[in-house]
């Protein structure tokens, strides 16, 4: 269920890095001591393996717009899924190939150490359950980084592709057990808020404007999803006041009722993307 100007749906999207207790600078933000002495550099990256990175970006990014404009080319000859299979499977070890180059070039750019943000903003009206659940994000997410950086801080400008799949594991695994209560109480948090926002009316919807030219499939693509929002927030707004089995059952019974329109949007939403992609040099 999705809530505009919801304030905890923007608050959890920013990732926020803390590095220890925190002291109060400001009525609106919380600040750390300098990390600078335990903090791996971004900067420090070689240039090696910078020029690596480099090349696998170049080539992944021109060899998947490549594959891209092959595919598109023959969906608009109207080749059949069949055709399509067929094709695919000519082509498997160049797809194969791919797939490969973007778990190397993901595992390269995990060599690079995570920045740690010395400061959080608090909201002024921010209830003590906000508050907590913002300062102890951010302390969490320090810690990611912290587990992250003492990996990268020990390789050389080289890692294989299985060797940072069994980091990233190692890493979620050493996170999870550094942390069991708070990421518990985060969870009771995170429940107490939603529960808390969902009985917050929602602002006045403003539709996006449709600019002068548009293509038709654009104009009615933001048109139906202008709808769409407009009575999606209609009917939050109407049963908010109530329980949230009622706001929830409402929302359900509404996505139920309007399941085609919904599916027209996504419909709409590939037709566009392909007209794009036809119109790119």
């Amino acid at each position: 269920m999705s809530h505009q100007g919801s304030q905890l749906s923007i608050l959890v999207v920013g990732v926020i890095l803390l590095a220890g207790p925190i002291s109060r600078v400001q009525a609106d933000t919380q600040a750390l001591p300098s990390t600078e002495a335990s903090e791996p550099s971004v900067s420090a990256i070689s240039l090696d393996l910078s020029a690596t990175l480099s090349m696998l970006s170049r080539t992944f990014l021109a060899e998947q717009r490549l594959l891209r404009d092959m595919i598109a080319s023959r969906q608009n000859l109207g080749w059949t899924e069949a055709q399509m299979t067929g094709w695919q499977q000519q082509n498997r070890a160049r797809f194969k190939a791919q797939l490969n180059r973007g778990r190397l070039l993901e595992a390269y750019q995990n060599l690079q150490p995570t920045e740690y943000i010395s400061e959080v903003e608090i909201p002024g009206d921010a209830s003590p359950t906000l508050e907590a659940f913002l300062v102890t994000k951010a302390e969490l997410s320090n810690c990611q980084a912290r587990i992250h950086n003492d990996w990268v801080s020990l390789q050389g400008d080289a890692v294989t592709v299985e060797q940072n799949q069994d980091q990233l594991k190692i890493e979620v695994e050493t996170f999870q057990r550094e942390n069991v209560g708070a990421l518990a109480m985060q969870l009771k948090r995170a429940k107490e808020l939603s529960e808390i926002d969902a009985h917050r009316p929602i602002e006045v919807f403003a539709p996006t404007p449709i600019p002068d030219g548009a293509s038709p499939t654009f104009q009615a693509f933001m048109t139906l999803k202008n709808a769409l929002k407009e009575e999606e927030i209609a009917v939050h707004n109407h049963y908010c006041g109530g329980s949230l089995l009622q706001l929830h059952a409402a929302l359900n019974q509404w996505q139920i009722e309007n399941a085609d329109r919904s599916n027209q949007l996504l419909r709409l939403a590939r037709q566009l993307s392909q007209e794009t992609s036809d119109q790119e040099p």
